[in-house]
């Protein structure tokens, strides 16, 4: 908070120091003793950044703001005036305030309303308790899904949602919805009661709600009472779920498989760990003590583990990506390839054909004839991608798959931004993979010559490179600027490139941010790596995103780098006071137009007593 401020309503500053954060041993910043002082029966309170930009505000008891009717209360010695829940709209004072007579200094507000509120807020059939019960959207949220339990899934699943605000919540109204549009709406003659406390869960089991939760994908809405939506969470698999696994929200605000459910408690995260993606090429078919080749450095795992390869043929042992090898003997010998992040293994295998270029026979001259033709074409293959050509980035594309390539681009995005084995460079864009991760020093901006070999992962070009010698730093440039485009124009012929785009932020569901502009809507994912801070962006926040467009199978997506990429927009409120109301001028100004108006008032006595006629 260094360089923020807090504003008194005559305009005394008090700067700010120290740090708050969103875990519970540091989510609230006292300031003790402010400069100036607030006035018992009204005044401001503002709060700037380090930029002088309005971030939040108070206005309370008969200060004057513009809008004096929707000011927040005064509270009387000893009690204080709190927020009734987090998240809550700025400037909204007079909804979002309520006098409180337990002031919870340095910690999460307990709202206990004076007698005189409870008259007012409570309806006559309410209870004699004292806690303010509040259908707070921003406390209610789905912490957790439970899709595919051992045995019988009709028996198991559930959806647990959690109360993170500081009252109490009713969810009597509130609803669930799955992706097939099924709808569960919360009710009293389901559950003993529909009352969730703060820091408490409430359990929906399928067998009382009869919602299904798909195993490969599923989308899942949490709905609040006046049928808004208030969280909508989605996760796809390419393979079905495991078993006893769930789908929770981490402390990040990010949802993550995880192998420990923890049904109505806080999540423990243990992340779920996938089985390597293997991609191998091999010949079909080879002459004896002809050289071959296997490759399979385009395997990848979905948690960016390192990966070990493990080649087993004729009962000998091989390590690495790629596999030469020459066989002595005709036949139909197996080549097996096992790939292990350290935790899960994947085995695949492959046969080849082994023919002998020297047999006589007609039958099996016509074989080999066939054979070494399919050989031949082989090498002509293999002769042809070994060659190199030399092309510009942006016409990179247009060659084949597999192609030797020799080109020169701008490094938008260094290595271990997104991934350790993968980067970018601009001009247009291109994502470069090195299995091996022995990347040289680079600095955005470097202007790098590459060599590799063009090849395709989860939809998306790139340029594989075989080591540190295929990437060299020619010269330092400035950094390359983002092309700027509409949401629609995402596609294809932008992938790789590094773009910027602006919108409203219509969703957020953990690391999915969902943008639409006039000509549409796009996501942006934040890689866990870049270390960008999800929580200060909100629902209906006007971003400006910078990133790098990626395809991940069908699916576009925009690559935001680092915290700088996303830029919030300020906030412009036409109908509310963004800066300090000038009280004191407000009463000069209605001080002369009394005055103005008493002299008017006697001036036209004084008219009409001079023009009148006299008696007769």
């Amino acid at each position: 908070m260094t360089g923020w401020k807090i504003l008194d309503g005559a305009g005394t500053e008090t700067i700010l120091s120290g740090q708050i954060g969103s875990n519970f041993d540091n989510r609230f910043l006292v300031i003790s003793k402010p400069k100036g002082k607030l006035n018992n029966t009204g005044d401001a309170i503002i709060l700037k950044d380090k930029n002088n930009n309005i971030i939040d505000g108070v206005y309370y008891g008969n200060w004057d703001s513009g809008f004096i009717e929707e000011n927040a209360p005064v509270a009387k010695d000893p009690f204080s005036v709190a927020r009734i829940f987090d998240g809550a709209e700025t400037f909204n004072n007079k909804n979002d305030f309520v006098i409180t007579q337990t002031p919870t200094k340095g910690e999460p507000n307990l709202i206990t309303l004076t007698e005189e509120d409870k008259k007012e807020k409570k309806p006559s059939s309410a209870d004699d308790s004292t806690e303010l019960t509040v259908t707070a959207e921003g406390q209610i949220i789905i912490s957790e899904i439970y899709p595919n339990p051992p045995g019988a899934d009709t028996e198991g699943e559930w959806i647990e949602l959690e109360n993170i605000g500081t009252t109490e919540i009713d969810l009597a109204g509130w609803q669930i919805k799955d992706n097939s549009k099924k709808v569960f709406k919360i009710s009293g003659k389901k559950f003993t009661t529909t009352i969730i406390k703060p820091g408490e869960f409430f359990i929906i089991e399928r067998n009382i709600s009869g919602l299904a939760l798909n195993n490969d994908k599923e989308t899942i809405k949490l709905v609040s009472p006046e049928d808004k939506t208030i969280q909508t969470i989605s996760y796809k698999e390419d393979e079905n779920v495991s078993e006893n696994i769930a789908y929770a929200l981490d402390e990040e605000s990010d949802w993550v498989w995880t192998t420990t459910p923890t049904k109505n408690q806080k999540n423990i995260i243990t992340i779920l760990n996938h089985e390597p993606i293997v991609d191998i090429v091999c010949p079909k078919e080879a002459l004896i003590n002809e050289t071959i080749t296997c490759d399979a450095s385009d395997s990848y795992d979905l948690e960016d583990d390192n990966l070990n390869f493990t080649w087993q043929i004729e009962n000998q042992t091989i390590s690495g990506p790629i596999l030469n090898y020459q066989f002595t003997q005709k036949g139909s010998p197996e080549i097996v390839l096992i790939v292990s992040d350290g935790q899960l293994e994947v085995k695949e295998s492959q046969k080849i054909k082994i023919t002998n270029p020297n047999e006589k026979t007609v039958t099996k001259a016509n074989t080999v004839k066939a054979a070494t033709k399919k050989s031949s074409t082989a090498k002509t293959k293999t002769s042809k991608s070994q060659s190199i050509i030399t092309a510009e980035l942006k016409d990179i594309r247009k060659l084949a798959k597999d192609t030797k390539v020799k080109t020169k681009g701008v490094v938008s995005v260094l290595p271990n931004t997104f991934g350790k084995t993968t980067m970018y460079v601009a001009g247009s864009g291109m994502q470069l993979y090195m299995y091996k991760a022995s990347w040289p020093d680079l600095k955005i901006g470097d202007l790098v010559e590459i060599n590799g070999t063009l090849t395709e992962a989860q939809g998306e070009t790139r340029i594989k490179l075989a080591s540190q010698s295929d990437l060299k730093v020619i010269e330092s440039q400035s950094p390359p600027e983002p092309k700027e485009i509409k949401i629609s124009e995402i596609g294809e012929d932008l992938e790789g490139y590094l773009i910027k785009i602006s919108g409203q932020l219509i969703e957020k569901n953990g690391s999915n941010f969902y943008l639409q502009d006039e000509t549409g809507e796009g996501l942006v994912y934040i890689k866990q790596n870049t270390k960008i801070n999800k929580t200060q962006y909100l629902e209906g926040d006007q971003l400006n995103i910078t990133g790098i467009v990626s395809q991940n199978n069908e699916q576009y997506q925009i690559l935001p780098r680092f915290n700088e990429d996303i830029q919030k927009k300020e906030a412009i409120t036409p109908t509310k006071q963004t800066s300090l109301p000038e009280n004191k001028m407000g009463q000069s100004v209605f001080k002369y137009l009394i005055a103005t108006a008493v002299f008017l008032v006697l001036g036209l006595a004084m008219v009409i007593f001079k023009f009148r006629k006299p008696n007769t």
